[in-house]
C-alpha cells in the first residue's frame, strides 16, 4: 500500500471514526459513548444506580463499546457531572463525588454509582424506541444512530470536542430558556434572541454578546474605593486556580491582600487593589481579577445520518433538531395508534371468548387442544394460543366485566391518540419532564446559600 491509498482508506477511515467518536449529535446532544450508556440502560431496564466501574461494564458488553472501560468511565461521570458549569440537565443520575465547581474531578469510578434519573423516561420517551434508526455490530443490536430526546440536549449541556480537521465548542442555555424557545417554536410564536444566550445553572454573573458574535462571561463584583467585593467568577475558574491567580496578582503587587469566604461551591472574595492597579481603566482591572472571559463557539455537529453538520448560529441547529423532532413524533401517533389497535382487537378478543365459554357455545372440557384450536380459528380468533393459556379460574362472569372495562378503556385510549398531533404530543412531553424536574428542584431551584462563617486571609 502507499502514501496515497493509505490516506485515501485507513487514515480516512480513521479520521472520521475519530469525529464520529468525540462529536455530538444535534438531534440528541449525546456523543458516541454517551449514547450507548443511554442504550444500556433501557435495554436492560436499569432502576437503580450501578457502580460507574460496573456500568461502565455493561455498557461494553450490551452495546459494544470497544475502546476500554476508562473510556466509558469517564463518559458516565461526564453525563452525569451536576455543578454549575458542567449539565444544565445531566442525562444520569450521579449518586457520590462527581466533581463541583470548585473542583471538577470525580473521585474513583469504584466509589461512585450512576444510573438514570427519575426523568429519564420524560427525557427519553420509550414510545419512540420503535421508531429509531437500529444499528448493528458484528450481527448484535447496539445503540440507535440517534434518540430524540423532548428538549434539544446539545443546547441544554453544551459539548465540546476535538477531530481530526474540526473541533466543536457549543456552550449550555439555561433550562427555562430552552423550554421557553420550545415552546414557542411549537405553538409558532417568535423566538426572543435572549433565549438562545448561553448559561449555566447556578451561575449569577452576565452574558453578553458582542459584535463579532462571541460572548463575554462576567462574573459579579462591587467597587468601594480599593476594596473589591467578589460575589461570582466566570464559569471557567476552579477554586485553586483563581487563588493562584490572586497569589500571583499579589506577587506582581496588583492588589495587596484578598480575603477567600468561598463555600458550598459558591465564590466570595474581598480583594484591595494597590494605587497601581487601581489607576487603570475598569475594564482591565475587570480583566487583570479573571472576572470576565470573552467565549466562542464553533456550531459542529453530527447530524442523523452521521455526517458532519456544521452551523453558523444556533437558531439554524434548533431549526434542524425541530424538524427532526417533529418527523419522529408522527412516527410515534402511528406506531402507538397501531399498538392499541392492536391491544384493544385482543382484549375484544379475549372478552368474547369468555362469554363464550360462560354462555356454553365455546365448550372445553373432553376436548381435545387441536380440536378446540380448530373450532377457535373457524369463529374468527387470532389469539387461540393466548386464549387457551388462560387459567379456567379467570373464565368468570366478573372477569369478562373487568375484561370489557379494559377493552372500552382502550378504545377511548385508541381514538384519543387518532385526534393527536405531533405538536400536542410535544406539549405534553414537555409538561411531564417540567413537572418531574420541579419534583426534582431542578426548575425553580435557586443556588445554596454562602456561609460567612468560614473564611481564609491571604
Amino acid at each position: 500500500m502507499n502514501i496515497t491509498e493509505f490516506l485515501n482508506d485507513q487514515y480516512n477511515d480513521a479520521a472520521l471514526y475519530i469525529l464520529y467518536r468525540n462529536t455530538a449529535s444535534y438531534v440528541d446532544g449525546l456523543k458516541n459513548g454517551a449514547r450507548k450508556t443511554i442504550y444500556t440502560i433501557k435495554k436492560t431496564n436499569l432502576k437503580t444506580p450501578l457502580k460507574v466501574t460496573a456500568l461502565g461494564s455493561k455498557v461494553v458488553d450490551v452495546a459494544a463499546y470497544l475502546h476500554g472501560e476508562s473510556g466509558i468511565q469517564g463518559s458516565i461521570v461526564t453525563q452525569a457531572a451536576n455543578y454549575c458549569g458542567a449539565n444544565n440537565l445531566p442525562t444520569l443520575l450521579g449518586v457520590g463525588a462527581f466533581g463541583t465547581r470548585f473542583l471538577n474531578v470525580a473521585s474513583a469510578p469504584r466509589y461512585i454509582f450512576a444510573g438514570a434519573p427519575d426523568y429519564f423516561e420524560q427525557l427519553f420517551r420509550n414510545a419512540d424506541d420503535v421508531n429509531l434508526v437500529a444499528q448493528e455490530f458484528e450481527g448484535k443490536e447496539i445503540e440507535p444512530i440517534f434518540y430524540v430526546p423532548t428538549l434539544p440536549l446539545i443546547l441544554l449541556n453544551g459539548s465540546e470536542g476535538v477531530g481530526v480537521g474540526f473541533a466543536s465548542t457549543i456552550y449550555p442555555r439555561p433550562i427555562e430558556n430552552i423550554i421557553k424557545l420550545t415552546r414557542a417554536a411549537i405553538e409558532k410564536k417568535s423566538i426572543k434572541a435572549e433565549w438562545l444566550r448561553p448559561g449555566w445553572k447556578g451561575f449569577k454573573g452576565t452574558v453578553e454578546k458582542t459584535d463579532d458574535g462571541s460572548w463575554l462571561v462576567k462574573g459579579l463584583a462591587r467597587f468601594e474605593g480599593k476594596k473589591v467585593y467578589i460575589d461570582e467568577l466566570p464559569v471557567s475558574w476552579e477554586l485553586k486556580k483563581y487563588t493562584n491567580k490572586l497569589d500571583k496578582l499579589k506577587e506582581m503587587k496588583l492588589i495587596s491582600k484578598y480575603h477567600d469566604f468561598s463555600e458550598d461551591d459558591n465564590y466570595r472574595f474581598e480583594v484591595w487593589l494597590t494605587d497601581a492597579e487601581l489607576s487603570k481603566d475598569p475594564d482591565r482591572i475587570w480583566k487583570d481579577l479573571g472576572l470576565v472571559d470573552r467565549i466562542s463557539e464553533n456550531l459542529i455537529t453530527m447530524d442523523e445520518n452521521n455526517a458532519v453538520r456544521e452551523y453558523t448560529n444556533i437558531r439554524d441547529l434548533f431549526n434542524d433538531y425541530y424538524k427532526i423532532k417533529i418527523k419522529y413524533l408522527k412516527l410515534r401517533i402511528k406506531s402507538e395508534i397501531a399498538r392499541l389497535t392492536k391491544e384493544e382487537s385482543d382484549l375484544k378478543e379475549i372478552y368474547e371468548f369468555v362469554q363464550e365459554v360462560i354462555k356454553g357455545t365455546i365448550v372445553l372440557k373432553n376436548k381435545k387442544k387441536v380440536d378446540v384450536e380448530v373450532e377457535l380459528k373457524k369463529k374468527g380468533y387470532t389469539i387461540i394460543e393466548r386464549l387457551l393459556g388462560m387459567p379456567l379460574y379467570s373464565i368468570t362472569s366478573d372477569k369478562a366485566k373487568e375484561i370489557e372495562k379494559k377493552w372500552k378503556d382502550k378504545v377511548k385510549e385508541r381514538e384519543a391518540m387518532e385526534k393527536e398531533t405531533p405538536e400536542s404530543q410535544w406539549s405534553k412531553d414537555i409538561d411531564e419532564l417540567e413537572e418531574e424536574l420541579k419534583k426534582e428542584g431542578i426548575l425553580g431551584n435557586g443556588s445554596k446559600k454562602t456561609n460567612d462563617s468560614k473564611r481564609s486571609d491571604h
